[in-house]
């Protein structure tokens, strides 16, 4: 009688939709929660966008302030359905890319270190934020990775295929 042991691999083949939820829920709680945070206490948000030595203005700001919330909420939005999923999760690679750019510039060419965001993420420290963010960049790729369902082949039924003349 020959004893069989599970693969590495059927491991998280059986339990891939249990991730998938799992990383969905985390990116939502977190995107949500940093959208409103923004949005609640927007003034704070605005002045530490005008105020960063790297993307400093009034007119980055004024977009800014608006456009990264919205995002995060329609990310949020895409991660929840499962049909938009795997586009929530390219979506918040994306937006996950823009602020570890924006975290290693403030950390490696920036003459000072401004303020940080709010809410509870304002606990870290710069270094801290980017490993943070090196982690959620990891989720989101781990995310991807998981949704990915290849395609059916595209194959046309015998009774429709054209008919071939000999």
């Amino acid at each position: 009688m020959e004893t069989t042991y599970p693969t590495p691999t059927s491991f998280w083949h059986k339990n891939k939709d249990i991730f998938i939820e799992i990383i969905a829920f985390f990116f939502i709680l977190l995107f949500v929660y940093a959208a409103f945070n923004k949005l609640l206490d927007g003034h704070k948000f605005y002045d530490n966008i005008r105020n960063s030595p790297i993307m400093g203005g009034r007119t980055v700001a004024s977009l800014a302030s608006w456009f990264v919330p919205m995002a995060e909420i329609i990310i949020a939005f895409f991660i929840s359905w499962r049909r938009t999923r795997i586009k929530g999760f390219y979506a918040a690679l994306g937006l996950l890319l823009l602020f570890t750019t924006y975290v290693v510039g403030i950390l490696f060419f920036s003459p000072y270190l401004p303020c940080s965001c709010g809410g509870v993420i304002s606990q870290l420290t710069w270094n801290q934020h980017l490993i943070f963010n090196i982690v959620c960049i990891l989720l989101a790729v781990w995310g991807i990775v998981l949704s990915y369902r290849p395609r059916k082949p595209n194959t046309i039924p015998e009774d429709t295929a054209p008919y071939e003349y000999q």
